[in-house]
């Protein structure tokens, strides 16, 4: 899955050390679940759930890249929504990035479409950035 997310960005040092970096995520005192979608032996799905206080996050929503828009990643982000009630949670927010329009899709169609908080970047690579998002009358890249 880090290679897929490598590709998708075409940044190979995503994800680090991916084994040391799953590890990190496992020891995170916030974590409150895992959920992994598979086929047979192969995993082609996963997500978490982080809890800050009385609100959760979903971090990360993964799908294999040949396995996208076939319903894993919406049924992932279902189960954590089901859990993020069943512990009476406040709100569950997702923060996809704005690249990646297959994520954000998959997340409004799951229920995420409030907007609460906006990072923006002022980035000093070579990276080719594309014009097209407007926000309350201002024009960003993404």
């Amino acid at each position: 899955m880090v290679d897929d997310r490598r590709a998708m960005y075409d940044d190979p040092s995503l994800g680090g050390d991916a084994g040391a970096t799953f590890d990190e995520y496992l020891t995170r005192l916030n974590l409150s679940g895992m959920w992994v979608a598979s086929d047979g032996d192969d995993v082609v799905g996963f997500t978490g759930l982080l809890i800050h206080q009385r609100s959760g996050e979903v971090d990360p929503l993964v799908v294999t890249t040949e396995r996208r828009d076939s319903g894993i990643g919406s049924r992932l982000l279902k189960a954590v929504a089901d859990q993020a009630r069943a512990r009476k949670l406040e709100s569950l927010t997702i923060r996809p990035a704005a690249r990646n329009l297959a994520a954000l899709r998959c997340a409004v169609e799951a229920g995420f479409t409030v907007l609460s908080d906006v990072t923006l970047l002022q980035d000093f690579s070579v990276r080719d950035r594309q014009d097209g998002v407007e926000l309350r009358g201002l024009s960003l890249q993404y």
